[in-house]
C-alpha cells in the first residue's frame, strides 16, 4: 500500500472466511482497531487473534503490510517575471510545500524543459513538474504558472549641447532607441517643464523615467545636456587719457566682458593695451566668438580713445 492511500480494514486481506469479533494487534505489539491508515501507522505484521471457543484453542492469522512513502512535487505555484530579468529563475522554487528533488520538468506544449526559465528566451504558461512514484505508489506532479510583463523602455541616454539662443526643444527627441512616451523628466533642479529652454535651462543631467508595472522597475535614460552662454564682449567704453599717460589696458573699460577676444584698432589688429606715447587714438573694437554649441555666435564693443 502506499503512504497516500486511504484507510483499509485489514480483515479484509485475509484469506478464508475469518469470523469477526477478534482483536488486533501491530507490529510492536500494541493493539488496534484493525483499520490501518498509511499515512500514520508503520509496516510489519499486524495480528487477528480469535479467542478460544469451548476445547477449541484460540486461532491467529496475519496480513504482512509494506508501506512505501508517496512521492511528493510539492504544491502549485505561480512565477511573475519581468521581460528585462537577465538571470533565469528557479521553476522548482516556485513550487510550495516540499518536493522531491529530481524530477522533471514540461513546457507549455508538452516538450521537456530545463528547471529554470529564461524570461527572455522561453515562452510563459503552464510548466509541469513531474516526479515517478515507486510503486505501488502514483507518480506526483505540479505546476508552476509563469507570467511575463513587458519591460518599460525609456530608451537610450546621451549628451546633448545646446547654445542658450536656441529655442526651446523637447528633450523626448533627444533619446535613441524606442522610448515609450507618457514619462517624466527631472532635471538638476527637480521636474522639468516641457518643452526645455536653453536660454533659462542649467546645465546637468536630465532623467527620463517611464513607469513600470510589477513586477517591472521603471526605465530609466540619462542627457547630460551641457548650455554654452552666448559670448558678452561688454558694453562700450570711454578712455580720455594724457599724452605722457600709462599704459592701459582696454578690456577693464567694457562693462561685463569676459575674457578671450581680439582687439582691432585704428591700424588694425590691437593688443588690447593702449600706449599713449606709441598707438594710435580712435575706435578700437573688441571682438570676441562664443564657444562649444555658441561656436558660431559672436559680440563686439568698443573703446572710443582720445589722447
Amino acid at each position: 500500500i502506499c503512504s497516500s492511500d486511504a484507510a483499509i480494514a485489514l480483515i479484509d486481506y485475509l484469506g478464508g472466511a475469518p469470523q469477526a469479533g477478534g482483536t488486533w494487534t501491530g507490529p510492536g505489539g500494541w493493539g488496534m482497531s484493525g483499520t490501518l491508515d498509511p499515512a500514520i501507522d508503520a509496516s510489519g505484521v499486524y495480528s487477528y487473534t480469535l479467542l478460544p471457543n469451548g476445547p477449541c484453542p484460540s486461532a491467529t492469522a496475519t496480513v504482512t503490510v509494506t508501506i512505501a512513502q508517496a512521492v511528493s512535487s510539492g504544491l502549485d505555484g505561480t512565477l511573475a517575471l519581468c521581460s528585462s530579468a537577465a538571470a533565469p529563475a528557479s521553476l522548482f522554487g516556485a513550487l510550495g510545500g516540499s518536493p522531491a528533488a529530481g524530477g522533471a520538468w514540461t513546457a507549455p506544449d508538452g516538450s521537456p524543459h530545463g528547471p529554470t526559465f529564461a524570461a527572455a528566451a522561453d515562452q510563459p504558461g503552464v510548466y509541469t513538474y513531474l516526479v515517478q512514484g515507486t510503486a505501488p505508489c502514483p507518480a506526483a506532479s505540479s505546476t508552476v504558472d509563469v507570467t511575463v510583463t513587458p519591460a518599460p523602455s525609456a530608451g537610450i541616454g546621451g549628451s546633448v549641447a545646446l547654445c542658450a539662443n536656441e529655442p526651446a526643444v523637447d528633450p523626448f527627441d533627444w533619446l535613441a532607441g524606442s522610448p515609450e512616451t507618457g514619462g517624466a523628466w527631472t532635471g538638476p533642479g527637480g521636474p522639468v517643464a516641457i518643452p526645455i529652454d536653453p536660454l533659462t535651462a542649467p546645465s546637468g543631467a536630465y532623467t527620463y523615467t517611464v513607469p513600470g508595472a510589477a513586477p517591472c522597475p521603471a526605465a530609466q535614460a540619462v542627457i547630460q545636456l551641457t548650455v554654452d552662454q552666448l559670448p558678452q564682449a561688454g558694453a562700450d567704453g570711454i578712455l580720455n587719457i594724457c599724452a605722457d599717460g600709462p599704459s592701459t589696458n582696454l578690456v577693464g573699460l567694457l562693462s561685463g566682458a569676459q575674457s578671450g577676444g581680439t582687439w582691432a584698432g585704428p591700424s588694425g589688429t590691437a593688443s588690447g593695451t593702449f600706449s599713449p606715447g606709441s598707438d594710435i587714438p580712435g575706435t578700437y573694437t573688441y571682438l570676441l566668438y562664443g564657444t562649444g554649441a555658441c561656436a558660431g555666435a559672436f559680440d563686439q564693443a568698443t573703446v572710443a580713445v582720445t589722447v
